[in-house]
């Protein structure tokens, strides 16, 4: 999936995508399945876009046991919530 697919960016070429990408300083990130994003290691103030596969987001208690919270598709943002908290 190309970012310009993504509904986050209807109606916006690419060359003004690719302008709006490096004014927010975004960067591209691959993780495995079953890897562990925590917000807890980037800076506030960032969101996700999950550009391909899928994905969950999870609450993970102190005791260990785990709650879906959300699971996510392509095109899909995340984190917004925490992010402007």
């Amino acid at each position: 999936m190309e970012i310009i697919q993504c509904p986050l960016f209807s109606n916006i070429s690419q060359e003004e995508c690719q302008r709006i990408l490096l004014c927010f300083g975004a960067n591209r990130r691959h993780f495995l399945p079953g890897e562990l994003l925590s917000f807890q290691k980037y800076q506030q103030g960032k969101i996700g876009l999950l550009l391909s596969g899928r994905a969950d987001v999870v609450r993970l208690d102190y005791d260990g046991s785990r709650t879906l919270m959300e699971p996510l598709e392509e095109g899909c943002v995340f984190g917004e919530a925490l992010a402007f908290s």
